[in-house]
């Protein structure tokens, strides 16, 4: 073989590799390429399946809250409807001898309760209502349970008007 004719082989040979590299790295940049689009997939996957979960966590947790709230309105309804039957109960064991206010005060309390009326508000004692006149008014009880001494004394609400 002539010199020309080797060096024709020679380059020919190189092109021929230079070629299967070319192939080669094309190859390995689609196959990366292919590795980043399946590692992006499987990261959507896996937010939208963490967002699905976060859903349905939600809807248990707002069907839980509204659970709670129900059992607490129906709760407060009977504790109202408890109060009311106590103060029936008590004017009819004590008629007269009850302290001033107090009937109206427990009363007041029941329909702060009472979800079905909820008309007050009886944070720390004290009773604060729009009466059916709506003129403001309060009541201050001093202790917890009037009617409960046995003794016969009882300590008397105090009622106060506010302007």
């Amino acid at each position: 073989m002539s010199l020309e004719e080797q060096l024709t082989e020679v380059v020919r040979a190189c092109l021929v590799r230079g070629e299967e590299i070319y192939r080669l790295s094309m190859a390995d940049a689609l196959k990366d390429a292919e590795k980043v689009v399946a590692e992006k997939l499987a990261a959507a996957e896996a937010m939208a399946e963490k967002a699905h979960a976060d859903e349905i966590c939600r809807y248990r947790e707002e069907r839980r809250r509204r659970q709670e709230a129900l059992l607490a309105e129906a709760n407060a309804w009977k504790q109202a409807r408890y109060l009311r039957e106590y103060v029936a109960a008590c004017k009819t064991a004590r008629g007269t001898a009850m302290p001033a206010g107090w009937a109206e005060w427990a009363l007041s309390i029941a329909d702060s309760l009472d979800p079905l009326i909820a008309s007050g508000d009886t944070k720390n004692g004290v009773l604060q209502a729009a009466g059916p006149d709506t003129s403001r008014w309060a009541l201050i009880h001093k202790t917890r349970c009037p009617l409960g001494a046995k003794n016969g004394s009882s300590e008397e609400a105090i009622v106060i008007p506010l302007s």
